[in-house]
């Protein structure tokens, strides 16, 4: 700790922009927070690892690296994912489709589909089902058959040893319970896997209580098992605060946890709660209403979705030149304000309050505006984006590249599709069946892997013509 601090007096340490604490930039374009004392570094289109001194300990050689636990990375060639610790010794050769972060050190690794986990540079489950997820220190797992198709889900530990047996449509946590699921039923097993109540459905959209339904009708219970809402709701919908928008005979209202009516039954439908209001809609106009139930806004616009730290979409309905109908997409802050006017192509405000930006889209480009509305990145990219530690990974005409968050490059960029046009030579021979089974031979005469296209030759008639590297085979 006073290493750290004398770090940090004499100027090595630099707390950013982005709320964390990075080493001096050096001759790196790009360094990242530190955690556990390792920050990622990166230099011309690679990624190694520095301390906090920034001092390398790994040059950079990766095309990505990201954290898997406190002494183990993942790390990418821009195909293939391995694992090395932070002395860069190898865990996992680079032959893995992703490497995903659990807790306490533990990770998913997928193979050909298959998923498998690790734990300390220790394979634990062998990659073999179709997916894996945490639940009260067990895993929910999906099999995959020997066909390739995805089945039932099961319970296993972390040994891989069945717990419960691959026979469910669903599992998940509810509290210290596990919520199994098949066909027309739903049980709520304790932690020795005993039933103790089973209903018709669920919802899980909840994080302290379950939407539960019997009798074809739905109500709610609490972590504790407790009925705290009746069976007497035709829906009930996601929300938060507390509060349940609920549906009756063709009507919506909210009730709370002691099923006292908080709004009444007077709207035609209502989104959830969050950010502490819900949008509501009623005669095909929308506004919202407050934890207390109250109307406190009309909207003239349509709202996308509910609010976050402030701010919801909105859009309206315009024609384009040939006549037809398109959405255009704006921002509005809880006041009724535009922050941003209606006429984007397409707008993305971000859950994370860390994340400053909001996405806009026009003619399939991307860009971005600051949250007072304030354009921030120009619309010149490919794809969405947002930043992480002051970074983002964009694209464009081809070419990937980060820039940080003045829109200015960090570092080099590379090929998108150079994975898709690696395999193609010029004079590489190859066959293509059409109809009938007859079987028409091709060679390729020419590769641009910046636009992914080749120009192939038919052998049988002496005709060129183009196709996209991904449509070449890898061999004959």
């Amino acid at each position: 700790m006073k290493f750290l601090a004398l770090l940090m007096m004499s100027g090595v340490l630099v707390t950013s922009a982005w709320a964390c604490d990075r080493p001096s930039l050096g001759d790196y374009d790009w360094v990242g927070c530190i955690e556990d004392g390792v920050s990622i570094s990166y230099q011309g289109i690679k990624h190694g690892l520095v301390d906090v001194a920034g001092d390398m300990l790994i040059a950079p050689e990766y095309r990505k690296i990201h954290r898997l636990g406190k002494d183990e990375f993942g790390v990418s060639n821009g195909e293939k994912w391995g694992a090395i610790d932070r002395q860069g010794r190898v865990i996992l050769p680079m032959e893995y489709d992703h490497l995903l972060p659990h807790d306490d050190s533990y990770y998913e690794i997928i193979k050909d589909g298959k998923h498998g986990m690790m734990h300390h540079g220790q394979m634990i489950i062998q990659p073999k089902y179709g997916s894996l997820s945490d639940v009260n220190g067990l895993i929910v797992a999906m099999e995959r058959r020997a066909e390739g198709r995805y089945g039932n889900y099961g319970l296993i530990d972390h040994h891989d040893r069945v717990m419960l047996p691959f026979e469910y449509d669903r599992i998940f946590g509810f509290g210290e319970y596990f919520v199994v699921g098949k066909g027309d039923w739903v049980q709520l097993l304790d932690s020795n896997f005993q039933v103790v109540d089973q209903f018709e459905d669920v919802d899980r959209s909840y994080h302290d209580y379950l939407p539960v339904k019997r009798g074809g009708r739905w109500g709610a219970i609490d972590k504790s098992k407790k009925q705290i809402i009746p069976f007497m709701y035709d829906e009930i919908l996601m929300g938060d605060e507390g509060l349940f928008p609920v549906e009756r005979d063709g009507r919506w209202g909210v009730v709370d946890t002691h099923n006292q009516i908080v709004a009444d039954f007077d709207y035609d439908f209502i989104f959830g709660f969050n950010d502490d209001v819900a949008v509501v809609k009623k005669d095909d106009r929308y506004g919202y209403i407050n934890t207390d139930g109250e109307l406190v806004m009309q909207f003239n616009h349509s709202l996308r979705h509910g609010f976050y730290h402030g701010l919801a979409e909105v859009v309206v309905y315009d024609r384009d030149a040939n006549g037809d109908e398109m959405a255009l997409y704006g921002v509005t802050d809880k006041s009724g304000k535009l922050i941003v006017p209606p006429r984007y192509h397409g707008i993305s405000i971000p859950y994370f309050d860390a994340i400053k930006g909001i996405s806009i889209e026009i003619n399939k480009k991307h860009g971005m505006l600051d949250r007072s509305g304030e354009p921030m990145i120009d619309v010149l990219y490919d794809e969405p984006f947002f930043f992480h530690q002051g970074r983002a990974e964009v694209s464009k005409n081809g070419r990937g590249f980060y820039i940080d968050e003045q829109g200015r490059q960090v570092g080099g960029s590379w090929l998108i599709h150079e994975k898709a046009c690696r395999h193609i030579q010029v004079g590489q021979q190859f066959e293509v069946a059409i109809f009938l089974g007859l079987v028409i031979p091709m060679e390729v005469m020419s590769v641009d892997a910046e636009s992914r296209k080749v120009m192939v030759k038919e052998l049988l008639e002496d005709k060129d013509f183009e196709m996209k590297c991904e449509d070449i085979p890898d061999s004959m």
